[in-house]
């Protein structure tokens, strides 16, 4: 299968039609000739045995069918492009209600499964399993609060009876030679508020 012709390409045949010479032109033993007797083309000096003879009139025959040959198939590619986009869109509105059809289904089979869960889990079936999942999920993160609570609570104790030590554990647990070192007074106070309004300390 050859590579379709770019609308460049049927430009630049069309631009070089339109530089010959008008037509029609005809074939005359190895002359071709254009309209008031234009010679275009003489193969005659070049034919000197019968073979000869024979191969360049089809070549004089061949060359003054071009420039109406040219035009003729210029015009039939318009007409088979115009032909392919009818086509396509035609496809195109045939294949949309197929489409819409093909969702039908889908969506008739959906309802037919879920009026089947239904009838075999009970109507309130889904709302029930909703609520349990909500239930779980406010269970999960009241137990996630819990957890952190404890952990500012303990974070307070520490320090409260024993800022120096706590001050000194949070400080060398960083990168040696690098932070901003605070006063046992600035943590403790951290502490303590990070306590009472559930945020903790980072």
């Amino acid at each position: 299968m050859t590579t379709p012709m770019s609308d460049e390409q049927l430009a630049e045949i069309r631009q070089r039609l339109a530089a010959t010479t008008a037509g029609p032109w005809t074939a005359r033993d190895l002359y071709v000739i254009a309209p008031d007797d234009v010679h275009i083309a003489d193969f005659e000096w070049l034919a000197n045995t019968d073979e000869e003879w024979a191969e360049f009139k089809a070549n004089t025959v061949f060359a003054a069918a071009a420039r109406q040959d040219v035009p003729a198939l210029l015009a039939e590619v318009e007409r088979l492009r115009a032909e392919l986009e009818d086509a396509r869109a035609e496809l195109g509105r045939r294949v949309a209600p197929v489409e819409m059809l093909a969702l039908k289904r889908q969506r008739d089979e959906a309802q037919a499964e879920v009026k089947q869960w239904r009838a075999t889990f009970g109507e309130t079936a889904l709302r029930d399993s909703l609520a349990r999942l909500a239930r779980t999920e406010a269970e999960r993160d009241a137990a996630r609060e819990q957890v952190k609570r404890v952990r500012d609570e303990k974070l307070l104790r520490q320090a409260i009876a024993d800022p120096g030590a706590y001050v000194a554990r949070r400080w060398d647990s960083g990168v040696p030679g690098k932070g901003h070192p605070e006063t046992v007074a600035s943590w403790a106070a951290r502490a303590i508020v990070a306590a009472l309004d559930g945020t903790g300390m980072t």
